[in-house]
């Protein structure tokens, strides 16, 4: 530790938004309206926590990188048009600098997919929000019992599909359906991942001393 270090008491909260609905449709049990969503993020700002990205993260971790004594990780889950970011997001880079995390699926599955990539490429460069990896087939959790080949698909084919499209190499893994086992952490090691993010409560230990949840979250096909 230095003074130019993190402070002692320093915190990191990890947000995921699976869906942001709109006023009027229904809210299921993953997801928020968009009432809901303006009070949480308004009440972070109150309580005086700011937004950082994965690499500041990272690094914090790893070195104890200075940032935010009361920092918030925002991630959004799976594939979204620029829209979804532009409504949502993009006001709070604009008035507070707080980036955003978009855990994103690489397969392809429709006709909009060129379209779909162009945008998401478009919102890369301009650098706020920040592309990490989701899995490439991503329904199928690397979960024990999965193939070498199934993982190293998983991974490797994130890590090729960001450099295409995004001239990046991600750094962290959001466990598609919080599923992992060891050697799926032990690959995305391999590959050079830095982070790992699962909503079950006792996750992936890259970091031994991070405080876990007391019970192993039941884990849903």
């Amino acid at each position: 530790w230095s003074s130019t270090n993190s402070l002692p008491g320093t915190v990191v909260i990890p947000v995921m938004f699976h869906s942001i609905m709109k006023p009027g449709d229904t809210v299921g049990d993953n997801q928020i309206s968009q009432e809901q969503f303006t009070e949480l993020m308004g009440g972070l700002e109150s309580r005086g926590f700011e937004a950082i990205t994965t690499a500041q993260l990272a690094a914090f971790l790893e070195k104890n990188s200075r940032i935010p004594a009361r920092s918030v990780i925002l991630i959004v889950d799976d594939r979204h048009h620029a829209d979804y970011f532009n409504q949502y997001f993009r006001p709070w880079w604009v008035g507070d600098k707080w980036p955003v995390v978009n855990a994103w699926i690489s397969a392809s599955r429709d006709n909009l997919d060129e379209a779909l990539w162009q945008e998401q490429e478009v919102l890369n460069a301009e650098g706020w929000v920040d592309y990490e990896a989701h899995g490439v087939v991503h329904n199928t959790p690397m979960w024990p019992g999965v193939s070498d080949a199934y993982i190293m698909g998983e991974l490797q084919g994130s890590i090729d599909a960001f450099k295409a499209h995004f001239n990046k190499v991600p750094i962290a893994i959001i466990w598609p359906g919080g599923g992992f086992s060891p050697r799926a952490v032990e690959i995305a090691r391999q590959l050079g991942y830095r982070l790992g993010f699962t909503t079950n409560a006792r996750g992936p230990l890259m970091f031994n001393w991070i405080p876990l949840g007391d019970k192993v979250t039941p884990v849903h096909g």
